[in-house]
């Protein structure tokens, strides 16, 4: 597929910067993401952001990663609802 190819852009955020993410959480948006990249039509990833923040508490300092992975179609796929 050619980057002229693609009519349709999917964001998946994977992570937060707020430290509040499950691994249920980050599961289902992982299910996403490879059901994207493998039913059809198949997307492709187009580019990815990496978004880190540091956050500081009594405990030290955590640092969280909020990930987005945009994957581009040649058509909107049928399963993808619009409130994803």
């Amino acid at each position: 597929m050619k980057l002229s190819d693609i009519t349709f852009v999917k964001r998946i955020a994977v992570g937060g910067a707020d430290g509040r993410v499950t691994t249920q959480d980050v599961q289902e948006t992982m299910a996403m993401l490879n059901r994207c990249l493998h039913e059809l039509p198949r997307g492709k990833v187009i580019a990815v952001e990496q978004t880190p923040c540091i956050h500081m508490d009594a405990n030290g300092s955590h640092v969280f990663q909020l990930v987005s992975y945009h994957v581009g179609f040649a058509r909107k796929p049928a399963w993808l609802d619009d409130d994803e």
